[in-house]
């Protein structure tokens, strides 16, 4: 009985030495695979945000753009109101239609 416990012993011990040596305990690609993963999912991340920051830029530049064609439209609209339609001193008259 006690020499059956010192070999089933032996026989752990000789499992847990293999596996606490085996490569992928020793080796630490694992922990630097893990840290590279989480950089590029911060970095992910990080894009993710400037992405969507470009297109809210994009899109309040458009809207000002639009905003400034408005204001360029209402204002030769008045001039010509103000004007009672006499614009372009040197083109020819407006016909009515």
């Amino acid at each position: 009985m006690k020499l059956r416990l010192q070999r089933d012993l032996a026989g752990m011990f000789r499992d847990y030495t293999s596996a606490a040596s085996s490569p992928a305990i020793q080796n630490r690609d694992a922990a630097q695979a893990e840290q590279a993963y989480r950089l590029y999912q911060t970095n992910y991340q990080r894009m993710a945000a400037l992405s969507s920051g470009a297109d809210l830029q994009r899109t309040l530049f458009q809207l000002e753009a639009d905003y400034v064609q408005a204001l360029e439209n209402a204002w030769q609209s008045a001039l010509v109101i103000r004007g009672f339609g006499l614009m372009d001193g040197l083109a020819e008259p407006m016909t009515p239609r």
